[in-house]
Order: structure tokens, then C-alpha cells, then sequence
């Protein structure tokens, strides 16, 4: 098991220029444009072996069980080391450990616990709270002796400080309610025609200096967003795109076409690598695992499709509603998607296509668009009302609704920091929502009908609209950090 700890792929970002590298876990690297030292950030663990890099990726799934049982046996570990902490009194040092170990393994019920223990006690949380919290793992894979064990001393109130093993963290930075030192600036930037008719797709790349749309008109296109010039384009003559999508290193792009199938373009030569066929209904959603090899589609169907991107049949193709997907959101570490599509439902699915956890939406509120922070504890879902809730994943309960828009929501997206969200709706407007004061803080003049697209750069301050009369906007938005 050790031989597969030590060849984990970790994503790092250059702090200066934004560049992603991928690299082993313990190596260090320097960043090749601007030679500045990268250090681990370890913003996603990604379960793939280097060593195994060109092996044949039906072996690597295998590997996927053993995979899961090291990220658990870390999170052990880190949970140990946070205990020595917690008795040393480092409490900031005990508390990370703990969020950290709960990025390993979200269903470790010990972490859980200790860190829900601790915010009912400084009263960050109610009672209540903490004990839904704890009766959430009822329903989850958790150890259940565990779980009931804690459960009774709760309710018992036989709890003494001596037995707390972890410290908890006081409260997620998402939801502190702080006043910003100022107002975030919205200016718009510029606005073109990019497609002829309906644009199906618009993303940043990975570096956010780029922004890739797909239309109906069968087009690809990449701009810059300085100057909303075309860095290159993409042509299908007989088809529609339907969805697309930059790799983590922004060399290639995946697009998903009308006759069901998907195209890997490479960006440099304008050239298409390789096409993928398998699913039986029109595809409207792709995306790419960190990592780079693996993607990841989802159909009107129901279906969800894994692909090897160095081969042209499908890893898995299975059905994960009886309905159409609305949509799906991959996380960061590309562990987990996260997809709407049954009726009152949203769900996670690992990589390997199994369900995690399944959540109710509330009454009369239909979850169809759907983001996540990167850690995954906290979710947005656009309702097919016009609300958005936002979840707490763990606890499976909603924290805060968002009302303004006067349809269904089809577009959701967050700032990196998780302190700011976009939102898109068939009633053609476009709104950005401040998370901690949980208000609505800009309504984007909009000339798009039935806006389809928002999203904020990754790094840089900008945010990007689109809709069905074709229409690109780039904003720029500025606001404290």
C-alpha cells in the first residue's frame, strides 16, 4: 500500500503566474515561465499513479478500491496527529489537520463528530444542529458501532472534555458573516457577436486570461479576454456543439456534438485527435478530471459516460437517472461529480460511478443547476422556481435561500474563494449574490435572451455571459480580498 501513497498526483499552482503543474505529491517544483517556487498546496489529491501513467486505464480502475483504502488510512493518521496537537494546545495547527482529514475521507466519522462537537460548544452551532449532524452518518457508509456509540453518550450527555480526541475549527470562512471594507465593481469589458445562434457553453481556461465558447452554429472558439479577440477556432459542418471543455493544462479541448459523440481537439494545430462514440441520447455536459486522462459526460438519457482520452471506447457507460441529467459538477481533486436530474434529488457519484450520498431538495423546489466549493462540504442548487439554496453537505441542510430571479435557474458558478456566486435564469437575467451577507449585490443589465452561460475566471477578476441570441459578454469584477 505504501508504493501507491508515494506515487499520488498532486495538482500545485505558481502563486505568480497561475500555471498548473502536476507532480508527485512529495516533489517540489519550479515553475517554468516566471522560476518561482511552487510549494505543495495540496488543493486536490488525485487518485492516479504516475508509474502506471502508460498502462491500460481499465488496470488503473482496478486499482481504484486500494486507492480509497489509503486516502482513509491518511485520514486516520491525520486525525492522530491533530490529537497530539489538540493535547499540545495547538488548536489552529489541530484544527487544519482535522479539515484536512476530512478531505481524505468525508465519511470519517471521528472528525465529524469532534469538529461538530466543538462548534456546539463554542456555540457556533445548536444542539440540534450538532446532533443532525451526527444522525447524518446514519445514512452514509460510516462505522455504525461508531456512530451509535457517540450518539448515546450525546443524548446521554455523558460526554466529559477528556474523551474529546480532535479540537474543532470555529467556522468554515464561507460562512462568516463579515461586511466587506467595499463594494465589488462590475464593469462590463466588451460584448460581441461570438456564434451564430445559440451559445450551448462558455468557460475560462485554466489560466483565466482565455474564455472557450461552443454554439449551435457548430463552432468552437477560443478569445482572449483582454481584448475579445479570437485566439482560434473550431468548425463541425454537420453538427451542433453541444457542450466543451479546456484540459487542466489547456492544451486540448473536449467537445460534445449533436450526433452523440465526443471530439478531442488539440489547441496549438487546430487538429481533432480522436472521437468518442457510446452514448444513445444527445450529450450536454463534459468535463476532465485534473489529471488530465480521464473525462467524464453526462446525456438527456440519463446516462453518464467515462472515457479514457487515449482511447475511443468508453471506460463505463451507465444510467444514473430514469430522467435527463440536468446537470453535473465535477470537483476539484475530480474525485466526486455531483448531478441533478432526480426530481427533488441531487446526488454525488465517485469516480468509479457509485453513489456516495443522495440529498432532498426542499418541498416544491426542484434542484436543476448545481456548484460546489472545493472541498465539496458546501453546495449551491438553482431551483426550477428561481431560488437558490444554498446546502451543507455534510449535514445535508440548507443554510441560506437566495430569492430574485423569476424562472428556472440553468447556471450557477462561485469564486474560488466561495465568497461570491453567479447565477443565470430563462427569465434573461444574470445575478451575482454576496454568500455572507447571503444578498443579491449586482443584477446584470442584459440584452441576452435567456441567458446560458456564467462563470468567473479562476484567478482573474472577470466574469463571463451568454445566451441564446449568441451574444458574449466579459465583465470585469473587482472586490476585496
Amino acid at each position: 500500500m505504501n508504493r501507491f501513497a508515494n506515487n499520488f498526483i498532486q495538482q500545485s499552482t505558481c502563486s505568480l503566474c497561475h500555471k498548473n503543474y502536476l507532480h508527485k505529491t512529495a516533489e517540489e517544483v519550479v515553475c517554468s515561465e516566471c522560476e518561482n517556487k511552487i510549494k505543495n498546496s495540496n488543493d486536490w489529491i488525485a487518485a492516479v499513479f504516475y508509474e502506471y501513467r502508460d498502462s491500460d486505464f481499465e488496470f488503473l480502475m482496478t486499482l481504484i478500491p486500494q486507492i480509497r483504502q489509503q486516502m482513509k488510512i491518511r485520514a486516520t493518521q491525520l486525525c492522530q496527529r491533530a490529537v497530539v496537537a489538540y493535547k499540545a494546545n495547538d488548536l489552529e495547527h489541530a484544527t487544519s489537520l482535522w479539515k484536512e482529514a476530512r478531505r481524505y475521507d468525508s465519511k470519517n466519522i471521528r472528525a465529524a463528530f469532534n469538529l461538530s462537537y466543538i462548534q456546539w460548544k463554542t456555540g457556533e452551532i445548536s444542539y440540534e444542529d450538532f446532533i443532525f449532524s451526527l444522525r447524518s452518518f446514519e445514512y452514509s457508509r460510516a462505522d455504525y458501532s461508531i456512530y451509535h456509540n457517540y450518539l448515546a453518550k450525546i443524548e446521554q450527555s455523558l460526554i466529559p472534555d477528556k474523551e474529546i480526541e480532535e479540537v474543532l475549527i470555529l467556522a468554515d470562512d464561507s460562512l462568516n458573516k463579515r461586511k466587506l471594507s467595499r463594494s465589488p465593481v462590475l464593469k462590463l469589458m466588451c460584448s460581441f457577436a461570438a456564434h451564430q445562434g445559440k451559445i450551448t457553453s462558455a468557460c475560462f481556461s485554466p489560466g483565466g486570461n482565455q474564455v472557450l465558447t461552443s454554439g449551435m452554429d457548430g463552432c468552437i472558439s477560443l478569445w482572449d479576454i483582454n481584448n475579445g479577440a479570437e485566439v482560434q477556432r473550431f468548425t463541425f459542418e454537420y453538427a451542433h456543439v453541444t457542450a466543451a471543455c479546456m484540459s487542466p493544462d489547456g492544451n486540448y479541448i473536449l467537445a460534445t456534438t449533436d450526433d452523440y459523440s465526443l471530439h478531442l481537439l488539440e489547441v496549438d494545430s487546430g487538429k481533432e485527435i480522436r472521437q468518442f462514440r457510446g452514448h444513445t441520447a444527445l450529450p450536454i455536459w463534459v468535463g476532465i478530471a485534473p489529471y488530465g486522462r480521464l473525462a467524464l459526460s453526462g446525456s438527456l438519457d440519463g446516462t453518464i459516460g467515462f472515457w479514457d482520452l487515449q482511447r475511443t471506447k468508453p471506460m463505463n457507460l451507465f444510467r444514473a437517472t430514469t430522467g435527463p441529467i440536468h446537470r453535473m459538477w465535477m470537483s476539484s481533486d475530480g474525485m466526486h461529480l455531483l448531478l441533478t436530474g432526480f426530481k427533488r434529488e441531487f446526488r454525488m457519484l465517485d469516480l468509479s460511478g457509485e453513489m456516495n450520498h443522495a440529498w432532498l431538495g426542499l418541498p416544491d423546489r426542484w434542484p436543476y443547476s448545481i456548484c460546489s466549493t472545493d472541498d465539496m462540504q458546501y453546495a449551491l442548487c438553482g431551483n426550477t422556481d428561481g431560488s437558490i439554496v444554498f446546502w451543507d453537505l455534510d449535514r445535508g441542510k440548507d443554510l441560506l435561500m437566495l430569492k430574485g430571479h423569476r424562472g428556472l435557474v440553468n447556471s450557477l458558478t462561485l469564486t474560488k474563494d466561495s465568497n461570491f456566486a453567479i447565477s443565470a435564469a430563462i427569465d434573461n437575467s444574470v445575478r451575482i449574490w454576496d454568500l455572507n451577507a447571503g444578498t443579491q449585490i449586482y443584477l446584470l443589465p442584459e440584452d441576452i435572451w435567456q441567458v446560458n452561460c456564467s462563470e468567473f475566471a479562476p484567478y482573474h477578476h472577470a466574469v463571463v455571459t451568454a445566451g441564446e441570441n449568441g451574444q458574449l459578454k466579459l465583465w470585469e469584477f473587482s472586490y476585496p480580498c
